[in-house]
């Protein structure tokens, strides 16, 4: 997540409100049809709204699982450097003291 993005729970507040004033919306677009098409129209935009929420929130699980695994492999690679760092310095005094 960058510096300049918005902390979560803003975030999260923000798309709830975009969400409801667009059923709000579709609500009242729909005020002159039939009771059952009104119902079809909000129960369809419903299903879409939460459809798109699934999706945003398994490609923010996904960016997660990635960025993980890259801190991941990085500390994999300080604690590589650092045994290599280690073993060079043992060998370094091994070789100091033989002589």
């Amino acid at each position: 997540m960058s510096s300049s993005s918005p902390p979560p729970l803003l975030r999260i507040a923000a798309v709830a409100t975009a969400c409801a004033a667009l059923m709000a919306l579709v609500g009242m677009w729909s005020g002159s049809l039939a009771p059952g098409a009104r119902i079809a129209v909000l129960a369809a935009s419903a299903f879409v709204l939460a459809a798109v929420g699934v999706m945003a929130a398994l490609r923010a699980l996904a960016r997660s699982e990635r960025e993980y695994i890259r801190l991941r492999e990085q500390a994999d690679d300080a604690r590589a450097l650092r045994d290599a760092v280690m073993a060079s310095r043992r060998w370094a005094s091994r070789s100091t003291t033989a002589t």
